[in-house]
């Protein structure tokens, strides 16, 4: 467990300094002077570094001496830019806010449980938690440590052309380089830096800053229940959770802000694009990265359009370049396994009529958990799958119980629902799309739980800000009330 929490500084203190980076390069490139919080320049600096890691995996293997070589770029520019840190630093210690000793218990603990169940002892969790970290995670993250990208590797295993930028992340920070076993424990980082941020939104909440964002992270906080429980699997399903939660709550504080800031548009454009490399089952999130993207070309002048088009246009070329790279590497398909896009013909291209059963068995697996070659009709599967999942699933019971909350809220005070979903039309459309995206492809609660949480907690956040308003009218008249009795009585 000191080994694990050893490392978590370690990579969180490696995440800082290319965080720190991304966000000097960002705000150079952009013009502005943004200063983005700790939990989100963790994220950049996660995401900084595997698309380096990510560019290097065709070139070379992710072994030790590239994981040395990035440590040493991060060490020289520490020093090179020293004062820039220190600065930076500083001024976060500075804006660290009060925080109750409650909230600092409820933080270590939540803590400490994701740290123990990450020490778990690996074989015995996977055969519990995760079939496919055995099934071929493992073997994709070993390939990538000791070998560069493998023309034509799903012809030895399928499951080996699957290109989730989390395994490239998990090869390089696999803590093996310090020790003789092999550990997978930055899920449980992640998890920990997700419910940092949720205890943020709390915080603000017991200072009675009653903010849209502050609510969401409340409610999210009791989904990660779930995600500790995959630990210490190296699955992706958990990052992909997560980036979908923080899009949507930097989308809410962006949206709210009077002045839409350029810079939190491209990053949160940044955030969409990178999920979609972790997992295919975040592509809804493209919705919200171009509604962003508009933001950004919704401009008079001309040259700052071309401006904006070209600095988008090199974000997503730098973010997706090593991605479709890779898939073609792999599988000889430019995203796998998605037979309907083939344009490459090389020799270490995977049969297509395989690549068509690969995409049917996934589909099939996650409606009626079964290996099945074939289409399956809509009835054939959606009856099995309400029973299976309507009773056991606490997901779906959120889901059921936020909708009845909505309606209520509706009822209460409709001209404010309606303000409030026109306010935040774009994500409300972007959670339903990611919901039917997910129910009709692949529907696994733990393939949909990032969007199924975000729609509930976005369902219920009109209900709980009517109740405030309605209390803070009953209050107001109240006092009204006996103000006048006051009067009446002298």
């Amino acid at each position: 467990m000191i080994f694990i929490m050893l490392f978590w500084v370690y990579a969180a203190a490696l995440f800082y300094l290319y965080g720190l980076l991304f966000v000097k390069i960002l705000n150079k490139i952009l013009k502005t002077k943004e200063e983005p919080s700790f939990w989100i320049l963790l994220w950049l600096g996660l995401i900084g570094i595997t698309i380096i890691v990510a560019y290097a995996s065709l070139f070379t293997k992710i072994g030790v001496a590239f994981h040395l070589s990035v440590v040493l770029i991060g060490i020289a520019y520490l020093l090179f830019d020293y004062k820039y840190i220190k600065n930076a630093t500083m001024q976060f210690i500075r804006k660290l806010p009060r925080v109750s000793t409650l909230i600092i218990i409820f933080f270590i603990v939540s803590s400490s449980t994701v740290l123990v169940f990450s020490a778990r002892e690996h074989t015995v969790a996977w055969r519990l938690v995760s079939y496919d970290t055995a099934f071929y995670h493992l073997q994709t993250v070993k390939w990538t440590k000791e070998y560069r990208a493998v023309p034509g590797i799903g012809n030895l295993h399928w499951r080996l052309a699957y290109n989730s930028f989390w395994f490239l992340s998990q090869a390089f920070f696999d803590i093996s380089i310090f020790n003789s076993k092999s550990f997978y424990v930055l899920s449980g980082f992640i998890i920990i830096l997700m419910i940092g941020t949720c205890f943020s939104g709390i915080n603000k909440l017991s200072n009675k800053k009653m903010e849209s964002a502050s609510f969401i992270k409340a409610l999210l906080l009791f989904s990660l229940v779930f995600l500790i429980r995959l630990l210490p699997s190296s699955s992706n399903d958990a990052p992909a959770g997560l980036l979908i939660f923080t899009v949507f709550l930097l989308s809410i504080e962006n949206i709210k802000r009077k002045r839409n800031s350029h810079f939190y548009d491209v990053l949160i454009i940044i955030l969409c694009l990178f999920a979609i490399t972790i997992k295919l089952s975040t592509f809804p999130l493209v919705l919200i990265a171009g509604y962003f993207a508009f933001n950004l070309l919704k401009k008079k002048d001309k040259k700052t359009i071309y401006k904006n088009a070209l600095i988008l246009a090199a974000l997503s070329l730098i973010i997706l370049a090593p991605w479709f790279s890779r898939y073609v590497i792999l599988s000889g398909y430019l995203v796998y396994p998605f037979p309907q896009i083939d344009i490459f013909d090389v020799d270490w291209k995977i049969p297509l009529e395989e690549v068509k059963i690969d995409a049917i068995t996934i589909e099939n697996w996650a409606k009626k958990g079964k290996v099945i070659t074939r289409k399956i009709s809509f009835d054939e599967w959606i009856w099995p799958w309400l029973k299976q999942n309507l009773t056991n699933s606490e997901f779906l019971k959120l889901l059921g119980v936020s909708s009845f909350l909505f309606l209520i809220s509706i009822f209460i005070n409709f001209k404010f629902c309606l303000k409030y979903l026109k306010k935040y039309w774009i994500l409300y459309l972007a959670a339903v799309l990611g919901m039917l995206f997910w129910f009709f492809k692949a529907p696994a609660i733990r393939f949909g739980f990032g969007f199924i949480t975000i729609l509930s907690s976005l369902l219920i956040l009109p209900f709980v800000k009517s109740i405030a308003i309605q209390k803070k009218y009953l209050l107001n008249k109240s006092r009204h009330w006996r103000q006048t009795q006051d009067k009446g009585a002298r």
